[in-house]
């Protein structure tokens, strides 16, 4: 139950981050991350298998690394939402 409060905190600051960012070219990759987000508060909210969770973890992790934002106001949540995935499934 708290790995998906700490998911939803995270989806909801990507939305206000899109909405809030004064650079432009960060809205749409914003937008990119709010979906994925999504996916990964769908999986957890349906409890899905542990291991649909972790490839999507992870694959939100990869796509983190791949975008360049030159304001990154949610990175420091999804650190603490990734953390309480995983000790969640430990």
């Amino acid at each position: 139950m708290k790995h998906e409060f700490a998911q939803s905190q995270y989806t909801l600051s990507l939305s206000l981050a899109a909405s809030q960012t004064r650079y432009a070219e960060d809205r749409p990759l914003y937008e990119k991350l709010l979906a994925d987000a999504a996916v990964i508060l769908a999986l957890l909210e349906t409890e899905a298998s542990l291991n649909e969770v972790l490839a999507a973890v992870n694959n939100h992790d990869r796509l983190r690394g791949s975008l360049r934002l030159k304001g990154d106001d949610a990175g420091a949540i999804w650190v603490r939402s990734k953390q309480q995935i995983f000790s969640a499934t430990l």
